[in-house]
């Protein structure tokens, strides 16, 4: 990805241009702003520690997007019910379509968990942030605890 749409600024690689891409490495794109005729709103960065987490270079910034859906598991606020389509249905190598068919259910909970049960999903926001960490931290150990605890007082 080194040519950069003069629309709104995106990086793409040379195969997504309509034509031939220039020798200056500079085009404009079809698939994001439409040859420069609509406005793409510039992305807003990301509340911190998230950002770093997102775009740093030191240890942590480099081990966070390695287990990005451990992560996203611990702070999802409810989870889904849905029929898998596990049809083979490959676009090159590394690539699974990921279907549903029929409805697709957010499954939620009740607010007080049932039987003595955990707290999980909004139920966890629910609670002081610092219980909130070390719940995610029991559930999740190997995870970083630093990370749990700035990150829960990021989402409060």
């Amino acid at each position: 990805m080194n040519i950069k749409c003069t629309g709104c600024q995106p990086l793409h690689w040379a195969s997504e241009s309509s034509a031939k891409a220039p020798r200056d490495g500079v085009a404009s794109y079809e698939s994001c702003c439409k040859h420069g005729k609509v406005k793409v709103e510039a992305i807003r960065p990301l509340p911190e520690p998230l950002n770093a987490l997102m775009s740093g270079d030191d240890a942590w910034s480099r081990a966070f997007p390695v287990n990005l859906r451990r992560w996203n598991k611990e702070f999802a606020f409810t989870s889904i019910k849905f029929n898998m389509d596990n049809e083979r249905n490959e676009i090159g190598t590394n690539f699974q379509l990921f279907q549903i068919h029929g409805a697709m259910y957010h499954r939620q909970g009740p607010l007080v968990p049932v039987g003595g049960r955990d707290a999980l999903y909004s139920r966890i926001y629910l609670h002081d942030p610092a219980y909130a960490a070390q719940e995610r931290l029991r559930r999740a150990s190997d995870l970083d605890a630093e990370i749990i605890r700035s990150l829960t007082l990021m989402l409060q």
